[in-house]
C-alpha cells in the first residue's frame, strides 16, 4: 500500500503564515509554539486573516507553505536565551540554503521557499527571551509575563506586519470589541 500526501488547502485570499516552533518539553523553549497559538487566537477573534503552523524546529517541508501564493506575510516565533525583552526583527532570504541537517534558520527555510515561489512574501522574526531551557513542560513566571505583554501589543504587531505587505493584509482590525489576551498561556 502507497501512502499518498496531498497540498495542504489553503484559503485564495491572503493571509498571515505564522510558524510558531521550538520544544515544548524543554521549558521555555516551547514559548514560541505557546505564543504563536495565542497571537492566532487573539487575530482570529478579530477576523484578521491568520493560518498558524507549530513544531519542534523548521524542517524544509515548511518551505510549501511559506511559498504557497496567497501567504502574504510570514511570522517566525521563537525563544532564545541572553535578550532582556521581546523583539520583532524582519528576517533576510540567506544567499544560499543551510545544508546537511534537518533543522534551518528562518532565513534558511526562506531560501528553500525560493525554490517555489520567486518574489516571497516579507518575513518577521518574533523573538522572546527565556530563562529556563531544562527538561519539563511550563514556562518560567518572567517568560510568562513578557508573553503577555507580547500580547498587549498584538494589533500593534499586526499593524507594523500588514503594513509591509503592500496593501494583502489589512491594517485595521476586521471586528470590534474586546479579546481576552493571555488566555490559554498558563
Amino acid at each position: 500500500m502507497t501512502e499518498q500526501r496531498t497540498p495542504p488547502a489553503v484559503s485564495a485570499a491572503p493571509y498571515l503564515l505564522i510558524l510558531g516552533y521550538g520544544n515544548t518539553l524543554r521549558r521555555d523553549d516551547g514559548a514560541g509554539c505557546f505564543l504563536a497559538q495565542a497571537l492566532a487566537r487573539c487575530w482570529q477573534a478579530r477576523g484578521l486573516p491568520v493560518r498558524l503552523e507549530t513544531g519542534h524546529q523548521l524542517v524544509p517541508e515548511m518551505a510549501l507553505e511559506i511559498a504557497a501564493p496567497a501567504v502574504a506575510a510570514v511570522l517566525f516565533v521563537d525563544a532564545a536565551k541572553g535578550l532582556s525583552t521581546w523583539r520583532l526583527q524582519p528576517v533576510c532570504l540567506e544567499s544560499s540554503m543551510e545544508g546537511g541537517g534537518h533543522t534551518l534558520s528562518p532565513a534558511g527555510l526562506l531560501a528553500h521557499a525560493r525554490l517555489f515561489r520567486n518574489e516571497l512574501p516579507p518575513a518577521w522574526l518574533l523573538t522572546i527571551p527565556g530563562r529556563d531551557f531544562g527538561h519539563g513542560e511550563g514556562l518560567d513566571s518572567h517568560t510568562r509575563l513578557i508573553l503577555r505583554d507580547v500580547l498587549e501589543h498584538a494589533l500593534p504587531l499586526w499593524q507594523r506586519i500588514a503594513g509591509s505587505t503592500n496593501g494583502r493584509l489589512s491594517l485595521a482590525s476586521q471586528a470590534s470589541g474586546g479579546v481576552a489576551f493571555g488566555g490559554g498561556m498558563e
